[in-house]
């Protein structure tokens, strides 16, 4: 048929009916990969802590720049 390949070899290929009736599996599995998730946005929150103690505040880092005031720019005129 069209638009079908055959599997690599040694994979295994289920149909999704027989996958999702197994929760036993894909929950540990759903669990490991929401912890990793957790554990990537806690590292990043970290990094992202060090960096905005070293610039001085978080929106440096992300580019911002102190806000213009009038004096400055009606002297630029």
């Amino acid at each position: 048929m069209r638009g079908q390949r055959e599997p690599a070899q040694g994979l295994e290929v289920q149909p999704v009916k027989e996958i999702a009736g197994r929760p036993a599996v894909l929950l540990p599995r759903g669990r490991i990969l929401g912890d990793v998730m957790l554990g990537w946005n806690m590292a990043g929150i970290v990094v992202l802590a060090v960096a905005a103690v070293r610039v001085g505040s978080a929106a440096r880092l992300a580019g911002a720049r102190s806000p213009c005031t009038v004096s400055s720019m009606t002297a630029a005129r």
